[in-house]
This record gives structure tokens, C-alpha cells and sequence, in this order.
């Protein structure tokens, strides 16, 4: 029986090699899903609600302010003195 050397480049790499390329993969993946998201991966980055589809405003419309409605004069009551005094018919 003969023992026969391993092919060149048929060598599985060692346990550690993987480990830390499957490391470097997954940190890539998460640093990238957080540049994509925004803060921290929030959920509320890609909110759909959020797009504004309407033509964008440049001034807001102003909100229309109340007229103050004007307080009635009070009419002046006559005061009675000479000449005009009870209305009975008698004339001072």
C-alpha cells in the first residue's frame, strides 16, 4: 500500500481562517445594513408614509385671523330736569 502526498491547493484551510473570514463577512453585512437604515438600523428609516408624493410648498397657508366683533355703545338715558320732565302730557 502506498501513502501518497495530498495534491497541491486541495488542502482544506485551517478552522481558524474560515472563522475569521466568516467574521469579517458578517461584521461588512452589519456595518452596511446600518449605513443603510440610518441610525442604529431603525425601522422608521424606509417608512413609506414618510415620502412626500404631493408638489413641495414653499410657504405654508397663513390661517385666517377673527374680526373682533365691536362692543355696543350704551345709548345715554335722558336725565330729567326743566322742560322735559314725565311724559304725561303736562308741560313744565
Amino acid at each position: 500500500m502506498r501513502i501518497c502526498a495530498p495534491v497541491r491547493g486541495t488542502e482544506k484551510p485551517p478552522r481558524t481562517i474560515l472563522v475569521s473570514a466568516v467574521a469579517v463577512v458578517l461584521s461588512a453585512l452589519a456595518i452596511s445594513a446600518t449605513a443603510l437604515t440610518g441610525c442604529g438600523g431603525s425601522d422608521d428609516a424606509f417608512n413609506p408614509s414618510l415620502i412626500r408624493t404631493g408638489p413641495a410648498t414653499s410657504t405654508p397657508t397663513p390661517t385666517p385671523t377673527p374680526t373682533p366683533t365691536p362692543t355696543p355703545t350704551p345709548t345715554p338715558t335722558p336725565t330729567p330736569g326743566p322742560g322735559n320732565g314725565a311724559l304725561n302730557g303736562t308741560i313744565n
